[in-house]
């Protein structure tokens, strides 16, 4: 049986394929502002953790673990990393967006180019940062939403084609 755009029928997305879609597009162009924030303030952010060193050594312990010497670090690899870091992100935000995009029209192919996009940042991010970006609780919660996201999508898998 070969494909005829005039005999196939559009696909109506179900309901939570729909929502799950409009999120991602939201969460995409929220990604694609912080990957752009994040490559031009890496420098900043890197010199003004260095400049808080002196003012954290008699802070509390927890104050000292999100300013301390390991943060440096942290910031330090990602303003050397930025342009590789960046260019990856946009990647994975490209493959995400046009996952969901496909998944909108019924074609379950669009699940692995999701699933790829948003493993890709946590990839990049153990490659170019090590595991020390794992410590931030914003970065807990998005890796917590991404799988909640990635989980959603799988049981949607069935009313795809």
């Amino acid at each position: 049986m070969s494909y005829t755009p005039e005999t196939e029928k559009p696909v109506k997305p179900s309901e939570t394929i729909n929502v799950l879609t409009i999120l991602t597009f939201i969460g995409c162009a929220y990604a694609l502002f912080q990957a752009f924030v994040g490559f031009f303030n890496a420098e900043h952010n890197y010199h003004q953790l260095v400049g808080m060193q002196q003012q954290v050594q008699d802070a509390p312990g927890v104050l000292k673990t999100l300013t301390g010497p390991g943060m440096v670090e942290i910031a330090r690899k990602t303003w050397v990393n930025r342009v590789p870091i960046f260019l990856l992100s946009l990647l994975g935000i490209g493959l995400c967006a046009s996952g969901a995009a496909l998944m909108r029209t019924g074609k379950k192919r669009g699940f692995y180019f999701y699933l790829v996009g948003e493993l890709l940042p946590t990839v990049t991010s153990l490659a170019f940062i090590g595991t020390g970006f794992l410590t931030g609780i914003f970065l807990v919660i998005g890796l917590i939403i991404s799988l909640v996201f990635i989980a959603l999508y799988a049981s949607q898998l069935k009313t795809l084609r």
